[in-house]
């Protein structure tokens, strides 16, 4: 068993983050599982929680940005609780830091609120990158907590 320390956010106002007019960030749908299956193995964990590309494709809860003709960032929801939708996402290292992420999750935040519900987002507590995007948004932080990993390794 690992314990795994983790920082938990949630958003209580609407994100502080639009979608750009280009286009380069959208819902995606079924017709985007091949764009899915070409996702690094950096990327590809996010939609784990939905069976795998496929699922999460046809989930409705996914956006995407592409950029050089393939997609390079994606956000969901991740974990779905009473109240609560986790979010997850995911940038291709070389397109980090460039606002893909923020702008994908920002949409998904969107969606949960239009849902009635909560947007949150965990994520480990040295995970700088991913803090900065929840601050980005407009996540605060609710509390620091663990989660009691068994049998599968945690990211580095």
């Amino acid at each position: 068993m690992i314990v795994w320390d983790r920082l938990i956010l949630a958003l209580e106002t609407p994100p502080r983050c639009s979608l750009p007019t280009d286009r380069s960030v959208r819902r995606l749908t079924s017709a985007d599982t091949h764009y899915l299956d070409r996702l690094s193995e950096e990327v590809i964990w996010v939609g784990k929680t939905w069976g795998g590309p496929s699922g999460l494709a046809a989930s409705g809860t996914a956006w995407g940005a592409f950029a050089e003709g393939r997609l390079v960032s994606v956000a969901c929801t991740f974990c779905v609780g009473d109240r609560y939708e986790d979010i997850g996402i995911a940038t291709e290292p070389e397109f980090r830091g460039l606002g893909f992420g923020a702008a994908c999750a920002g949409a998904v935040c969107q969606d949960i609120q239009a849902r009635g519900r909560r947007p949150s987002w965990s994520t480990s507590t040295d995970n700088t990158a991913s803090i900065r995007v929840a601050e980005k948004l407009g996540f605060k932080l609710q509390r620091l907590d663990h989660l009691y990993v068994v049998g599968i390794p945690i990211p580095p």
